[in-house]
């Protein structure tokens, strides 16, 4: 009940811990696999931390999504969205202070805002996938891939909604857009469903365990 009494000490102290705990998780199970690769190349350990937030953030924002849901079907909508939005600038204001603190990445800034307030209506964002219809067809194939059970929030989606598959309103597109933004060389479908099935569960399941 800390968020309805407005504690945004009490708010601040479990999202800092917990946001912690999510990214010494993430960050262990990232370094077991290049750990090597990062001792012998300084860049590719800069790209894969941007990669890294770019997917912590995603995942954030979907836990923001949820505690919204949640919290709606006690309080209401007013007052849900009301305490989501301090959860959002809270988190957000954290998960880049973690990341800064611990990786020496220092040009990050407010992803999780990011991908919670997507501007999906401006000009920049249809002309960037006019340009792209072929990565954008990819991800509306990875996203038709996930069915029925399958289709988790963990993993992104809006449970009990079938009728997202083909909506470019959505996280994904983000995603895929930054990600653009930080290699060249990418599989839309392999980095996606690794996002949306190995890392984000990672992510969120230690962010919800007890600290």
């Amino acid at each position: 009940m800390m968020l309805k009494n407005d504690e945004k000490d009490a708010i601040v102290k479990y999202c800092t811990d917990h946001c912690l705990q999510s990214f010494n998780t993430i960050y262990d199970y990232e370094k077991e696999r290049s750990e090597m690769l990062w001792k012998l190349d300084s860049n590719y350990y800069a790209q894969s931390m941007a990669i890294l937030y770019e997917r912590f953030c995603y995942a954030m924002s979907n836990i923001i999504d949820k505690f919204r849901d949640s919290y709606e079907e006690m309080y209401g909508q007013n007052e849900a969205y009301r305490v989501s939005i301090t959860l959002e600038v809270v988190l957000s204001q954290l998960v880049d202070m973690v990341f800064i603190q611990n990786t020496n990445i220092q040009n990050l800034h407010n992803s999780t805002e990011y991908y919670n307030d997507g501007n999906y209506t401006d000009e920049e964002y249809d002309e960037f996938w006019d340009e792209h219809e072929d990565i954008e067809q990819n991800i509306i194939d990875v996203r038709y891939s996930y069915e029925g059970d399958d289709r988790k929030w963990e993993y992104g989606f809006i449970v009990g909604d079938e009728n997202d598959i083909y909506d470019t309103c959505n996280k994904d597109f983000l995603h895929i857009r930054k990600i653009m933004g930080l290699s060249d060389e990418i599989d839309v479908s392999i980095f996606l469903n690794k996002t949306k099935r190995e890392y984000m569960p990672i992510i969120i399941h230690a962010f919800q365990d007890n600290v």
